[in-house]
């Protein structure tokens, strides 16, 4: 499934309360609001859960996820 999909992807959850850099089937970056304030986190997929919400984004599995350009990333991750 990821084998043809291009990297980065960039996504958003349904809340837009967290942004994603989608690096590859294994990593992403993502940046939290809570409150007035940015967190940002790098993950990388070890365990299989990890993997699947890493699948999940890239599907956009049960619109909890929304496809957003790297612009819209880029702008919450200046704010950081």
């Amino acid at each position: 499934m990821t084998d043809k999909i291009q990297f980065p992807q960039y996504r958003k959850n349904a809340q837009g309360t967290s942004y994603f850099k989608i690096l590859s089937k294994d990593a992403f970056i993502e940046i939290q609001i809570i409150g007035n304030k940015l967190w940002e986190h790098k993950v990388e997929a070890r365990q299989y859960p990890e993997k699947l919400l890493i699948q999940d984004m890239l599907l956009c599995k049960d619109h909890l996820w929304q496809t957003i350009p790297e612009s819209e990333f880029n702008k919450i991750a200046e704010n950081k």
